[in-house]
């Protein structure tokens, strides 16, 4: 009953994240994909979405695009999700693997905080 309420509120899972060795690849159900280098991102915050019976764990990321600054979100509904974490820790240079202690708790209440800036 809750996962149905869940979709309800957040719409079907579409997108899957795929991992490369210099970025990443986002993709919807169509194939249709944006790749986002490592090199390019500039910051990354994580935050928590309360969704009243559970919260929902998400990063918003700038980046670089030629010489455009656009920002992305992702969050652990796309398959892939974990496995960027993962990647980004290795791949980011100061990224804040403690991220999870400070997003997470309290549960059902929204908090954020920046796990990522490229020194300028």
């Amino acid at each position: 009953m809750f996962k149905a309420f869940r979709n309800v509120l957040r719409g079907p899972v579409k997108y899957r994240i795929e991992l490369g060795d210099q970025g990443f690849y986002i993709k919807d159900s169509n194939d249709v994909e944006r790749f986002i280098r490592y090199d390019h991102i500039s910051s990354v915050t994580a935050y928590k979405r309360d969704f009243l019976t559970e919260d929902m764990i998400c990063f918003s990321m700038s980046y670089l695009d030629g010489s455009m600054e656009r920002a992305i979100e992702v969050n652990e509904d796309m398959s892939g999700f974990g496995s960027l974490i993962s990647k980004l820790s290795e791949s980011l240079d100061g990224f804040d693997v403690e991220w999870r202690c400070k997003v997470v708790k309290p549960a059902f209440h929204e908090s954020k905080a920046q796990i990522y800036k490229r020194a300028e």
